[in-house]
């Protein structure tokens, strides 16, 4: 990525290269909300994607971008993270109450529409987010939020556990041959099926051949009948 390129990103969200992560994803949640597609419905959301677009490039992530909904709502839970990670206020989220009242409307707005929610910002995450809010003083627009990095390193984040997954366990010689013998009896079954629909299917086209045969032949004697009735007649009108 060009050193310009990246510039106009930091730009485009109102901060700088120096700027922490923290800072960085305030300032996209901030453009994005009053951009926000589900705020402003029917509108052009060109704005929207080009503000999520420069938060994904100014993050530096190597992975494609995702969907801008995606991107979303994954800063949104990444802030939830700083939170705990650096023992932020909410206020250092947010810079007002009508900002927490617009991502309100927004994940109202969806749940109506039947669109994708986060776990997190279900309704009793967004009370929690709004006590947080109320119990912390708020902010100005211009203050900047700076990362401790002690902190960091005495409070990382939280890895998974990995999933263990039990391998199925292997069949036994006489399990196989009994699913091999349930299996050749469902295949003679279907044999059988197909044989018995062939000989219907056959039947059926005999009887079928068998009655145009006597209409065809019932039609010929009608049309015999008819050439001598005429012949008859003419007979007896030479006759007279």
């Amino acid at each position: 990525m060009e050193r310009d390129d990246l510039k106009k990103y930091y730009d485009l969200l109102e901060t700088d290269e120096k700027s922490p992560p923290v800072r960085i994803r305030k300032a996209f949640v901030r453009k994005a909300l009053q951009n926000h597609p589900d705020k402003h419905p029917g509108e052009p959301t060109e704005f929207f994607q080009r503000v999520c677009a420069a938060y994904w490039k100014a993050c530096h992530r190597p992975q494609p971008m995702p969907s801008c909904d995606k991107i979303f709502f994954g800063c949104l839970v990444d802030l939830r993270s700083d939170v705990k990670a650096y023992k932020l206020e909410m206020a250092d989220l947010f810079d007002s109450e009508e900002q927490f009242k617009v991502l309100e409307e927004i994940i109202q707005a969806r749940r109506k529409m039947g669109k994708f929610i986060p776990p997190e910002l279900t309704d009793s995450g967004i009370a929690a987010l709004r006590c947080s809010l109320k119990e912390s003083p708020v902010q100005q627009p211009d203050k900047e939020v700076v990362e401790d990095p002690r902190r960091t390193k005495q409070k990382p984040k939280p890895t998974a556990a990995p999933v263990v997954v039990a391998k199925p366990k292997p069949k036994s010689k006489k399990q196989l041959q009994a699913d091999q013998r349930r299996r050749e009896k469902e295949m003679a079954e279907i044999a059988a099926q197909l044989e018995e629909k062939a000989k219907l299917d056959e039947e059926k086209a005999e009887q079928k051949k068998q009655a145009e045969a006597e209409r065809q032949k019932k039609r010929e004697e009608e049309r015999a009948k008819q050439v001598a009735e005429i012949k008859l007649r003419e007979r007896y009108l030479a006759d007279s």
